[in-house]
């Protein structure tokens, strides 16, 4: 029941109600507890890029054709629609596509109805091209990669795989792709002689087994009984399409496709095929869609799996790799192992500065700010990631910062002879303005993160969503908890409290049965002690009566501290020392106490007094510190990802390998990983390859016959000791001379912004002039230590025979198309019918067969000239040879020739590497083949990010200097308390240097934020000074009792950040050590300006009053009386 003592604001209301304050905090803990249910887990942050595809195949065409006849028809419809970013072309051998990236926030659904319609207005496509195709891409995850491999027949292999894909479907999974599944196909092969015999031709063959091959309806009848009408073809089959009547005589004489040619079921040209280890093998990718939570569509996954492995014959091996779930489960754990050690450093911390009772209050209100918060992030469309949970564990110390000050201050006034109402009122009431300022210093410091664009700023915009969650929920739980519960707590007499008990109890119990269900690998070593013999006992007496016998065993225990608790209580009410503080909160404070009256006092005194000489030195240690990254002590590389768990070995053959030979070759290098991967088990004892998977038809990019992928899954890196650029060079000089393989790049994929190391982009010249010029590129690259990877996007295609109608061939009627025709159906064939078996499109292709192969079997042709006689084709046509290239790329209309590679940071950095070709190299190359050159990849994305955080420091400072402002009522005492904003460059610079780490974007990013919590050190020490100054102090003694007065408050808001931070700074994982950058800038550089704000801005008051004074012609002030000032009333 709410007093009858009126109310003036809520934080009264919450005091003097009885449970106000423990429901507001069960409402934010329930909430939390939703939130998390409904939160996705997940490695990085979601990344979506808006883009719309467009496809038109041309079977047959090379890309030079697709890129002339398809692309360049395209484009120009598509360029210019509305919230376009960019768009990217390729012409392949058979197929052109055209990629529409949208504008972050555009509208997909409009944008696909506004390419819908350009593509609808283009009557200029080839004839044989077929209908193009136009779809939005959605944002799909991958969960894990099963591989089916045995000694099967292909279509067997693709049963078995349709069967799991319609079982997962059924089960809740979002998607599920295939790879190396290849279509089938019905072809018909005729020789020239049959058809110069029957006076025919390929496409009048596929026009007759068109007309017979499909069902129609033929109407309906009218009468007694209405029927309908049906033309039905024989069942689909090599058989039934050999029946087909391909030419009938008038004496009945009959002959069928069977007759002339054969027919036989086959897979489509141009197709994928798989194999692992080198066997034909078909890959399955089990994905998710954004609402989906990784860990769960794992449990589903591997549930079915489970229940399949049983039914499947025992020499079809079914593999599971790439699994995505575990590594996420890992790294998350790892996190919140980390969090949760950060958490106990800074109780600790807590305990050792302030009272019992308020440090009790205080902590406890972390776990209630911390749900609270991950509710809000689940309402703002957030998910647990690395970078989430970082910036939870970041926050850890600022949401005690706001609790701090309110129960300090509380204390201070219950010590001056407030009630416990009272004093929790006026501390909470006191501190509102202050506290009010600090967050929203800190929320403008971290909110211009929000624009940086790209990938990168989806990745990193997670972080200030989650600290602005942050702050608020410590603002609710500051002013609307905290002050119900610190009222309560000083006025109660000590009494038996059940809700201690439970507390006590459950705690343990439920880490020791939590402990019980995680499996060995799960738990970290140090705890093996307790979950060891834990899941021993569960094994034994089973899970319910483990549980239950912990829970009773913890709640006795808890019966017994709190028994232990009263009897301590009721000694130290007997002894009169109930109230006192114990022999160690007496020894702490003196002794602190005596550093901060003492050598402290006297630092800063000194600072004052020599004011210019500290600002010179503060000053110089900038310089310095700027100089150590200039000079290259302490080097920079944009996004330092995660070491890769994944390789990709991308195969160019020679164009026109014959296929045996292609999948041999894969197989030999292939056998090199396995090769190596044995090696180090011998060697090491640790294999470091767990499963490959080679794709012959495609690699990156690039489409055709002779080029080919191998994607390889390593260990975890955090338990192999042999690094990923060490298994990339093994494998390197492990792989045999391959007499058909024009070039192998191997490099490693890696998370966080797309976009290889270096990504040089050639354009304006040639297509033979940019090859020429990439392959250069490509030695001069190849040839700086630590870059691996090394190709271009433009790799040679199968070579050409150009035809030219001859005078002759023009004068028997013969024109380009009808004689390019003819040649067309002869050797690619004519697509007489598509039809569906099951849920794949088949097709029905005739094409003419030939004794020799080659460019033998071209010159045997005879082509039917409109006249009805069959001509030679060399009589009609001249053929030259000619070189082309399997896939050509464009952007925004330009062709563009990429030359990537991949860089070992640990060697040199992108950044030296563009530095040096950029001197003279490219500029020399550019000259030579007359082409222009931009860098891509990386380069483009620190570019722009470097640009977007230039933007996002002059909104960070100007909104800081704003509310500053508004605090202080002055135009220049902000000035004083953003001056130490500077310098928190010169710890993380340095930290950097001790800790062997180079400077990323991150680092950057982290700066940013740095400089809202600095801001608030900075502003209780002011406000301070300014509360001693009206007090009558000189300007000197209130700058150097105030920097005394606020010790304490700094080192604790500190030290409390640093230690929720520390055990992330020793993280051996490899996978958190991109986080490391950031963690360093924030420790360091807080750690380092701390000391400065402490001795730094009393120097500048005192600097900034000697400008005024010189600026005003103002007599020095005579010296003050010496009062101790700290008997003013503390501003906390």
């Amino acid at each position: 029941m709410i007093s009858a003592k009126p109310s003036k604001n809520l934080i009264e209301v919450v005091v003097h109600h009885s449970n106000l304050a423990n429901l507001i905090m069960v409402i934010m803990v329930l909430f939390g507890v939703f939130g998390l249910t409904k939160l996705n887990t997940q490695f990085f942050p979601t990344v979506k890029i808006d883009t719309i595809t467009v496809t038109v195949p041309w079977p047959g065409a090379s890309a030079e054709d697709v890129t002339t006849n398809i692309l360049e028809v395209i484009e120009p419809e598509l360029r210019f629609l509305d919230n376009l970013d960019e768009v990217t072309s390729y012409g392949r051998e058979g197929s052109g596509t055209v990629v529409l990236e949208y504008i972050e926030g555009a509208d997909l659904q409009k944008a696909l109805s506004d390419a819908e319609q350009a593509i609808a207005g283009i009557t200029t496509l080839p004839e044989d091209s077929e209908t193009p195709t136009i779809s939005a891409v959605t944002f799909t995850d991958g969960v894990a990669t099963l591989a089916l491999r045995g000694p099967f027949s292909e279509e067997a292999l693709k049963q078995f795989a349709r069967q799991i894909r319609d079982d997962l479907l059924d089960r809740g999974i979002d998607k599920v792709e295939f790879n190396g599944y290849r279509t089938p196909e019905y072809v018909i092969e005729i020789p020239e002689r049959e058809l110069r015999r029957l006076d025919l031709t390929v496409a009048d063959v596929a026009q007759t087994v068109s007309g017979n091959t499909a069902d129609l309806p033929a109407g309906t009848l009218d009468g007694a009984v209405e029927r309908q009408i049906r033309a039905m073809a024989e069942e689909r089959s090599a058989a039934s399409i050999g029946r087909v009547e391909v030419k009938s005589l008038a004496s009945g004489e009959k002959t069928t496709v069977a007759d002339i040619g054969t027919v036989f079921r086959d897979y489509k040209d141009g197709d994928n095929q798989g194999f692992a280890k080198g066997t034909r093998a078909i890959e399955i990718k089990v994905l998710r869609v954004e609402t989906t939570d990784t860990l769960k569509a794992a449990e589903t996954l591997n549930t079915y799996l489970a229940e399949l492995r049983p039914q499947l014959p025992p020499t079809l091996e079914l593999l599971q790799y790439d699994v995505r779930a575990k590594l996420v489960q890992d790294r998350i754990s790892l996190l919140v192992e980390n969090g949760l050690s950060g958490l106990v450093l800074v109780v600790a911390i807590l305990f050792l500065f302030l009272n019992a009772r308020i440090a009790f209050w205080v902590a406890a209100g972390i776990p209630v700010a911390m749900m609270a918060t991950l509710g809000m992030m689940w309402l703002l469309g957030e998910s647990i990631n690395m970078i989430s949970m970082f910036a939870l564990i970041m926050m850890l110390g600022v949401i005690v910062d706001d609790a701090i000050v309110v129960g300090e201050h509380t204390a201070t006034r219950q010590a001056m002879g407030d009630a416990p109402d009272e004093a929790a009122i006026n501390g909470a009431k006191t501190m509102l303005s202050p506290i009010m300022a600090a967050s929203a210093t800190t929320i403008a410091a971290f909110v211009p993160i929000m624009l940086v664009g790209d990938v990168l700023g989806q990745i990193m915009g997670t972080l200030p969503v989650v600290v602005v969650a942050v702050v608020i929920a410590s603002l609710i739980e500051c002013f609307f908890i905290l002050p119900g519960h610190l009222a309560h707590s000083l006025g109660k007499q000590p009494s038996w409290n059940w809700w201690r008990v439970v507390l006590l109890a459950a705690a343990p119990a439920l880490f020791i049965t939590g402990l019980a269900r995680q499996p060995d690998e799960n738990v970290p070593p140090f705890f093996d002690g307790v979950a060891e013999p834990a899941r021993g006992l569960s094994e034994t007496l089973g899970p319910f009566l483990f549980e239950a016998a912990v829970i009773l065993a913890c709640f006795v225990v808890g019966v017994a501290l709190e028994f232990l608790f009263q009897n301590l209580r009721r000694r130290k009410i007997r002894k009169g020392t109930a109230d006192q503080p114990g022999w160690c909160r007496r020894g702490f404070d003196a002794g602190f106490g005596w550093f901060r009256d003492n050598p402290f006092h006297g630092l800063v005194k000194l600072s004052v007094n020599w004011r210019y000489v500290t600002l010179a030195v503060a000053i110089a240690c900038l310089i310095l510190a700027v100089g150590l990254m200039r000079g290259g002590r302490v080097g920079f590389t944009f996004f330092p990802s995660p070491e890769a768990e994944n390789l990709t070995g991308s195969i160019f053959f020679h164009a026109g390998i014959p296929e045996e030979e292609a999948i041999e070759g894969i197989r030999q290098i292939e056998g090199a990983l396995w090769a190596v991967s044995d090696t180090y088990a011998e060697e090491l004892g640790e294999s470091v390859a767990v499963s490959s998977y080679a794709t012959l038809g495609r690699a990156g990019n690039n489409r055709g016959d002779n080029v080919a992928n191998i994607n390889v899954q390593l260990t975890r890196s955090e338990v192999r000791t042999v690094r990923t650029p060490d298994i990339v060079r093994a494998w390197r000089k492990a792989l045999p001379d391959i007499p058909g393989a024009s070039r192998i790049a191997i490099a490693e994929r890696r998370g966080g912004p797309p976009g290889r190391d270096l990504d040089i982009r050639l354009s304006g010249a040639p297509l033979a002039d940019l090859k020429a010029a990439a392959l250069q590129v490509q030695d001069e690259l190849s040839s700086y230590p630590g870059t691996t990877g090394v190709t271009d996007d433009l790799p040679f295609g199968k070579p050409e025979l150009l035809v030219g109608l001859t005078p002759r061939g023009r004068a028997l009627g013969f024109t380009v198309q009808s004689a390019a025709r003819q040649i067309r159906d002869a050797f690619e064939g004519n697509i007489a019918r598509r039809f569906a078996e099951g849920d794949e499109e088949v097709t029905v292709r005739v094409r003419q067969s030939f004794e020799n192969g080659g460019t033998s079997a071209l010159r045997q042709l005879s082509l039917k000239a409109p006249s009805g006689e069959f001509v030679p084709l060399t009589e009609v046509v001249n053929l030259r040879d000619a070189q082309g290239f399997s896939v050509i790329l464009r952007r925004n209309g330009v062709t563009v020739v990429s030359v990537v590679a991949d860089v070992d940071s640990t060697i040199t950095s992108n950044n030296e590497i563009i530095a040096n070709l950029s001197e003279s190299f490219l500029p020399e190359l550019a000259d030579k083949y007359g082409f222009s050159y931009s860098f891509a990849g990386k380069a483009e994305e620190q570019a722009n990010a470097f640009s977007d955080i230039l933007t996002g420091v002059v909104i960070a400072v100007a909104g800081i200097y704003i509310v500053l402002a508004g605090i202080f009522s002055s135009y220049f005492r902000p000035i004083i308390v953003m001056s130490i904003i500077p310098f928190g460059i010169v710890g993380a610079i340095v930290g950097h240097m001790l800790m062997d780490y180079k400077l990323t974007i991150l680092s950057m990013i982290g700066l940013l934020g740095l400089a809202g919590i600095l801001v608030n050190n900075s502003i209780i020490l002011v406000a301070r000074f300014e509360e001693r100054q009206a007090a009558g102090e000189s300007i000197k003694q209130a700058a150097v009792e105030a920097s005394c007065d606020r010790l304490r408050a700094v080192f604790l808001t500190s030290l409390t950040t640093i230690g929720g931070l520390l055990p992330l700074m020793f993280e051996t994982s490899l996978q958190a050590q991109f986080l490391l950058p950031m963690a360093i800038t924030i420790v360091f550089g807080l750690a380092t300006a701390t000391v400065l704000v402490l001795v730094m801005v009393p120097a500048l008051l005192t600097i900034f009053d000697d400008i005024a004074s010189l600026i005003l012609l103002r007599r020095p002030e005579p010296p003050a009386p010496q009062t101790d000032g700290r008997q003013l009333t503390p501003a906390e």
